[in-house]
């Protein structure tokens, strides 16, 4: 418990961090938006502006144009009033269109910069939703890995203890045996040829199949909501608690300082709280003793109420067929019970037989890449290194199984010495 606390604060640590980087490039980001957005504002301010001024310019050269055509119709005052304004015109066609594309929505230089960030606020709200996803799987790994662990030392213990019993049933079937022999001195030929007969009429024991039925009813035999008999284990609930009471103590602070949750969109997470390791044995021990308390009454109180709701609906399903047609659905029933629970049973089975291969395959492996490492030395420090007789890679550290491997090869060297002696033919006496 106290050291998944503690991986768990490096794991919330390393992804504070993280958040914080995001929240800083997202920061600078959005101040780059803005920068853009006011560029653009100021720009399009100044375009209105020119606008405004070309404006008047072309009021002012349209009185001048017509005075002058007033005074001299085709003289060279007008025709050089009329190419200003011609050359205003054409100003304000350009600025008029830019305008109009500034003011649009993708309009301009800067939209499309201004694009180019939001798509990387984006990505980056991306990246903090899969770090959200990834300390929420890293949380739930390390709940699991715990349980699992304590399983696995649970499972130790029987087969230590089962080892034991077994052993003591050989020692009194062993005491019970010699006592037989010593009784059974005197007994006659008849008796045996008895036995003899009685062992060979009795029938062979059925081997136990770890095969499950492969075909089950495609259809469910109750068609009624059914309570569900998969309980949280007392462990995690036990653990959640735990952690729930500690989060809780975390919202104050010693200092009287408010605690700061690590944010991010989805789901908020609280560093957590390090507290002394008797003070957390303490409080674990009182929560998983109440959490096994309310897992089993849980537990008995859905079987009763599953069982229940099956005998009600057999005996409304089948109420007028007489006693015989109710027994022979109910044993149908408890049949069909039976072939999912053999089902579990065999799967679970052929689970722990598939964990035991990748386990010994996995050594196995272990120990085949060990044989290709070799001790070296360097000729210039004396220091002991191992390289990759294959790859050419160096370490330090010998690697799993080497040194034992190492002892395998020398017993093998040593055998094949002694057998490749040759043997010396001596002449006859």
């Amino acid at each position: 418990m106290n050291q998944r606390r503690r991986r768990l604060r490096k794991l919330y640590k390393k992804h504070e961090k993280a958040l914080r980087q995001i929240e800083a490039r997202r920061e600078k980001l959005c101040r780059k938006i803005e920068a853009f957005q006011k560029a653009k504002a100021a720009r399009l301010q100044t375009t209105r502006d020119k606008c405004e001024r070309l404006e008047k310019d072309r009021a002012a050269l349209e009185r001048e144009r017509d005075t002058a055509i007033a005074k001299d119709k085709e003289g060279a005052l007008a025709a050089v009033k009329t190419k200003k304004l011609a050359k205003v015109d054409d100003k304000l066609v350009k600025l008029r269109e830019e305008l109009e594309i500034g003011e649009s929505e993708f309009g301009g230089p800067e939209s499309a910069k201004i694009a180019e960030l939001e798509l990387a606020i984006e990505g980056l709200d991306m990246a903090e939703r899969k770090l959200t996803t990834t300390i929420t799987k890293a949380k739930a790994r390390e709940m699991d890995a715990d349980i699992d662990e304590e399983e696995e030392d649970e499972d130790d213990d029987s087969e230590d203890d089962g080892d034991e019993d077994d052993d003591d049933k050989e020692e009194e079937e062993n005491v019970s045996e010699e006592h037989s022999d010593d009784d059974s001195d005197g007994g006659s030929d008849d008796e045996d040829a008895e036995s003899e007969s009685e062992e060979e009429n009795v029938p062979p024991e059925k081997e136990v199949s770890s095969v499950a039925p492969v075909e089950t009813p495609s259809n469910p035999f109750f068609q009624i909501a059914m309570p569900d008999l998969n309980i949280e284990d007392y462990r995690k609930a036990a653990v959640k608690a735990v952690d729930a009471e500690l989060e809780k103590r975390l919202t104050v602070d010693a200092k009287g300082k408010v605690a700061t949750p690590v944010d991010s969109t989805k789901q908020k997470f609280t560093m957590p709280l390090d507290v002394p390791e008797e003070e957390l044995l303490e409080l674990f021990q009182t929560q998983i003793r109440s959490s096994y308390v309310e897992m089993q009454c849980a537990k008995i109180s859905r079987k009763a109420t599953r069982e229940f709701l099956q005998m009600r609906e057999v005996l409304q399903r089948w109420s007028g067929l007489g006693t015989r047609a109710v027994f022979e659905a109910w044993h149908e029933v408890a049949r069909a019970n039976r072939l999912d629970a053999d089902a579990v049973k065999a799967r679970a089975e052929r689970k722990q037989v598939l964990e035991k291969q990748n386990r010994e395959l996995e050594e196995q492996l272990a120990r085949v890449e060990a044989r290709r490492w070799a001790q070296r030395s360097d000729m210039y420090t004396d220091a002991i290194y191992y390289e990759n007789e294959t790859t050419g890679e160096t370490r330090w550290e010998p690697p799993q199984y080497w040194e034992e491997e190492q002892s395998l090869k020398q017993k093998e060297r040593q055998s094949a010495r002694v057998d490749n002696v040759p043997l010396l033919k001596l002449p006859p006496i």
